[in-house]
């Protein structure tokens, strides 16, 4: 790339961009597969809504106790990259629109595989319903910045206009 004149860095701003990027984007599959690499891409990935899509209606924020005040926050984040993970198409099919937390029990009954696939995929602090869905975006939002830096040798701490030492 660097032969023809293309920089593969990317400074905190464009990294800030792409934590911004939506569902079904045209480089939303590929910046998941790049922060999850472990994953055999020769199979069938969807990409999916953490908390269901499905759930984020004025209505149905509401009666699960969501502020007014806040609906719109939950509104504007739910299809931006921090919601969204890449999951086996069955496995994206069986989930439908169950809460994070209930797909999860039920997938991995086993603690160990269910903190190995919590850990693997930047799920720490998965809440048990939408109440504290925006705490959890933010934090997993910083989490999938630092992988970004890190998969994307991006150095955050030198602004794009002062050179490296």
């Amino acid at each position: 790339m660097a032969v023809g004149g293309k920089s593969l860095r990317f400074n905190s701003a464009e990294i800030d961009e792409l934590l911004n990027l939506k569902y079904a984007g045209q480089r939303t599959f590929a910046v998941l597969s790049v922060l999850y690499p472990g994953l055999d891409l020769s199979k069938k990935f969807h990409e999916d809504h953490i908390f269901p899509k499905s759930r984020f209606t004025d209505k149905k924020l509401t009666e699960a106790g969501i502020p007014a005040d806040k609906i719109n926050d939950y509104l504007t984040t739910v299809n931006l990259l921090p919601n969204l993970q890449l999951l086996a198409g069955t496995a994206n099919i069986e989930k439908q629109n169950s809460l994070p937390s209930a797909w999860i029990e039920a997938a991995f009954p086993s603690e160990d595989k269910r903190a190995t696939y919590l850990a693997e995929n930047d799920l720490d602090g998965l809440p048990l319903d939408l109440s504290d869905f925006m705490a959890f975006f933010e934090q997993r939002r910083q989490r999938i910045r630092t992988r970004l830096l890190a998969a994307l040798a991006t150095t955050p701490s030198i602004p794009e206009d002062e050179p490296s030492t």
